[in-house]
């Protein structure tokens, strides 16, 4: 006879880390940048039947986007990289960035095709807002 074992399905393991989550789930946050940790914690409960606090969830996205994108450091070297690709593909481009030390202040970046279409009395089918150029700026302001 085998004995029917009566103890409750525990949801908590303490064995679970931040680092394991983030390996695990990097797929799901590369195919969902934006996903919210409320979204997470279902999958993650459906999936291994564990339960998270908001924290833990929060901190194995941001590590997951760090293993896919870097920190912050690293995008900003990425920047460069951005923008003489940019003038590369599309050259007589406007890109200028702006930093402080190492510090990002702005990106404005006008691509040539945007800017000779605009010279050239271009709009778009619906007279609708006709895009020519964009900026990144670390506060709306005067200088910015």
């Amino acid at each position: 006879m085998v004995e029917e074992h009566l103890c409750g399905e525990s949801t908590k393991n303490k064995m679970v880390s931040v680092k394991f989550l983030a390996k695990k789930y990097i797929n799901k946050v590369q195919r969902t940048p934006t996903i919210s940790s409320k979204s997470f914690i279902r999958d993650v409960f459906d999936e291994l039947h564990i339960e998270l606090t908001n924290r833990m969830a929060w901190r194995a996205i941001k590590a997951a986007g760090y293993m896919l994108y870097g920190n912050e450091i690293q995008q900003f070297t990425r920047l460069w990289s951005y923008a003489n690709e940019l003038l590369h593909v599309m050259p007589n481009s406007t890109v200028i960035i702006k930093q402080h030390g190492q510090k990002f202040e702005r990106i404005y970046v006008c691509p040539a095709p945007l800017k000779t279409s605009v010279l050239s009395g271009c709009v778009d089918g619906d007279n609708g807002i006709y895009p020519v150029a964009w900026s990144v700026v670390e506060v709306e302001n005067m200088d910015s």
